[in-house]
């Protein structure tokens, strides 16, 4: 049982570079972790891009999921990192609106892609969504989160 302060977070993503940096923070306050996996296991849970997930119990979340954009863009690839990033959003979504209690707070990250390459132009929240296939992605991804 957790005191008003401790939060119960649930992180997809958890393993990858951010999400553990994500998950040493979040412990070094007293909070505790359930990490979204696509493999269920001991204190993980199903992530899965074709259905709601479980987030019974969380006070909040953490969405860092997506299939990585290193490597060779081919066709699948950029449907992989699309579909990753939507679907995976849509789901956690899902989940929430039917979830009995609702967590509290959502964070769910995109990318600086966003913006587009603005060359020596500082972008911020109130800067213009860029043209390109990481953009385009970053933008469906934020809609989903909304």
């Amino acid at each position: 049982m957790h005191t008003d302060k401790e939060m119960v977070v649930g992180i997809t993503g958890g393993t990858g570079f951010i999400g553990q940096a994500v998950q040493q923070a979040l412990r070094s306050q007293g909070d505790s972790i359930m990490l979204f996996s696509r493999r269920e296991g001991s204190g993980k849970r199903l992530f899965s891009l074709s259905q709601p997930l479980d987030v019974t119990g969380c006070d909040g979340l953490v969405h860092l999921a997506g299939e990585s954009i290193l490597g060779l863009w081919t066709k699948e690839k950029r449907r992989r990192i699309l579909e990753s990033r939507v679907e995976g959003t849509r789901r956690l979504v899902e989940g929430i609106a039917t979830a009995a209690v609702k967590p509290r707070v959502l964070v769910s990250a995109s990318a600086i892609g966003f913006y587009g390459d603005t060359g020596e132009q500082i972008a911020d929240e109130a800067s213009p969504a860029g043209t390109g296939f990481l953009a385009e992605v970053a933008q469906a991804w934020e809609a989903e989160a909304m």
